[in-house]
C-alpha cells in the first residue's frame, strides 16, 4: 500500500505517494518532478493534475524531497523541501519479529 506524504516516517522499502499542488498564471503546468533535494536526482514525476507519483521501494535513510513544477514555456518553480525518514526493519515482514527456527 502506498504511503501518503502527510507523515514523515515510513517503514523500510515502502512505496511513498508524493503529491504537489501546482498552479500557473501565464501558462499550463506540463510536469512536476519530485527530486531528492540533496542530489537533485529525480525520484518520480507526474504529467497531469492531480500531480502525484509513487516513489517505490524506498531504502532506509533520511531524505530531503522537493517538487519542481515546469510549465509549457519551460519555466519552473520549486516547492519547499520536506524531510522524509525511512526506518530500517527490525524483524520479519511488517516489522514483526522473525519466526523461531523449526525444531
Amino acid at each position: 500500500m502506498p504511503y501518503q506524504i502527510n507523515s514523515s516516517t515510513f517503514p523500510a522499502y515502502s512505496t511513498i505517494t508524493l503529491k504537489a499542488t501546482a498552479t500557473e498564471t501565464g501558462g499550463t503546468i506540463s510536469t512536476v518532478l519530485f527530486l531528492n533535494a540533496s542530489t537533485n536526482k529525480q525520484l518520480c514525476s507526474a504529467n497531469a493534475a492531480p500531480f502525484q507519483c509513487y516513489w517505490i521501494s524506498v531504502a532506509p535513510g533520511t531524505y530531503q524531497v522537493r517538487a519542481l513544477a515546469i510549465d509549457t514555456l519551460n519555466k519552473g518553480g520549486s516547492s519547499a523541501t520536506i524531510t522524509i525518514t525511512v526506518k530500517a526493519s527490525t524483524g520479519g515482514p511488517g516489522g514483526r519479529p522473525p519466526p523461531p527456527p523449526p525444531p
